[in-house]
């Protein structure tokens, strides 16, 4: 039987494991074509507890932005969108 522990944090924010899948994709891609790879937190709104984060990924001339209830998955939003922009779907 699982822990009460376990389900003390809501779906929606337990770790994403294929976060790091689509970010270390863009940084792979961009290393192996010499390109540069910038996120930046471009701006932040509403209350702490509801807030809404807006992440820029630039690589090389390509730029992609997203939105989304936390940085990691604005980030992951913003790669997703990055690999899509580049031709990898």
């Amino acid at each position: 039987m699982a822990s009460h522990r376990e389900y003390t944090m809501p779906l929606q924010e337990k770790i994403d494991i294929n976060y790091k899948h689509e970010v270390n994709h863009v940084y792979e891609l961009a290393q192996k074509h010499y390109l540069p790879v910038d996120f930046k937190e471009v701006k932040k709104e509403g209350p702490l507890h509801d807030a809404i984060f807006t992440f820029r990924l630039t690589v090389g001339e390509f730029t992609a932005e997203a939105e989304a209830s936390s940085k990691m998955f604005a980030k992951k939003a913003a790669a997703i969108k990055m690999l899509n922009c580049l031709g990898y779907n």
